[in-house]
């Protein structure tokens, strides 16, 4: 009986310390996304590596689900003003899917870019890689046989440009850099007053305040892809892949 006590007693202190933890790193997050820094994380993964050569020869999107989507449709967005940027360069689609299927993902996303006005002969495609790593080799494998030219630049979204670039470092490019695809901020003011709504007026308004309607809720998404992203890079940074 005295063990069994022992044991509950362990349980509980352990249960206790588990739910001070917990309590503690959610209001830590929530007081986190109250401030501007999981904005300036991710802005910062996409700045570190991003810049655009004059010279550019060569455009990489990377994929980022299924089509449409947001980030793949931002990164295609993204593609379209590079490519008329610079006609001359040739626009590598790196996403996974089957090239015979017209309504695979790979496949609209090429629809998509020549429907913008991207000759289809400028395109290649490069449906194998399923990760990051996976899509630095395969694009290793066309570089060496001539399918394209230095410099490259890699469009994605803002918190995958870092660990991109550097993959593509590791398997042997020279001059590569990338290019967030990243939101741009709604130019129209917000703020609003409900008393032009109606509704219960005993309610407290929260409609002039931008951060508790969006703020707020972006920077709690944002933590989790930065999270993500930054063990994302320590994995890759063990492997050996950047």
């Amino acid at each position: 009986m005295a063990k069994i006590q022992k044991i509950r007693s362990y349980v509980l202190k352990t249960l206790r310390v588990f739910l001070l933890v917990f309590g503690v790193f959610f209001l830590l997050i929530v007081i986190l996304a109250f401030t501007s820094l999981p904005f300036w994380a991710r802005y910062n993964l996409g700045k570190s590596e991003a810049f655009v050569p004059k010279n550019t020869q060569t455009i990489l999107v990377m994929g980022g689900g299924g089509f449409p989507s947001e980030s793949v449709l931002m990164r295609l967005w993204y593609s379209e003003e590079l490519a008329k940027q610079f006609p001359g360069s040739k626009v590598i689609i790196a996403t996974p899917g089957d090239t015979l299927d017209p309504q695979s993902t790979v496949c609209q996303m090429e629809a998509h870019l020549v429907a913008s006005g991207v000759r289809t002969e400028r395109i290649i495609i490069e449906s194998e890689g399923l990760n990051t790593r996976y899509q630095a080799l395969r694009a290793r494998e066309f570089f060496q046989k001539g399918l394209f030219r230095e410099p490259l630049v890699v469009v994605s979204s803002p918190e995958h440009i870092y660990r991109t670039v550097l993959s593509f470092e590791k398997v042997g490019f020279k001059q590569v850099s990338g290019r967030p695809a990243m939101e741009a901020m709604l130019e129209t003011d917000l703020k609003l007053k409900n008393k032009k709504l109606g509704g219960n007026e005993n309610i407290p308004d929260v409609g002039n305040s931008i951060s508790i309607r969006y703020k707020f809720w972006d920077y709690l998404k944002y933590e989790i892809i930065v999270a993500r992203e930054y063990f994302a890079i320590a994995y890759y940074k063990v492997k050996g892949w950047i």
